[in-house]
């Protein structure tokens, strides 16, 4: 079966850190006039645990600040993985091996 015994700090770090860099990439080529990330790339990246490199990102790179949907969704992700995070570790990684309980090795 899977072996879940991984550092899940340094996981939400890289997660993070590739989130914040993200960003920073988004709003060079949006000046550039280049390739774009997906506003749903960037949307779901800040709900599945980068909500703090999503928000350093918007405010380092003043990069989606003016879109509503950036202002109250980065925020309300960066509150829930906050919660989830540091009062439901348990909770996720129970979910995580349920789910990889119910594929077929």
């Amino acid at each position: 079966m899977f072996d879940l015994n991984f550092d899940m700090t340094t996981v939400i770090l890289i997660i993070n850190i590739f989130t914040f860099l993200l960003f920073g990439f988004d709003k060079v080529r949006a000046k550039n006039k280049g390739f774009r990330v997906p506003e749903v790339i960037l949307i779901l990246l800040s709900l599945f645990f980068g909500g703090v490199g999503a928000i350093l990102g918007m405010v380092v790179f003043n990069h989606k600040t003016s879109k509503i949907s950036f202002r109250i969704i980065v925020p309300a992700s960066f509150a829930l993985n906050y919660i989830f995070c540091y009062d439901s570790f348990s909770i996720f990684k129970q979910l995580l091996e349920s789910i990889l309980s119910i594929i077929p090795e």
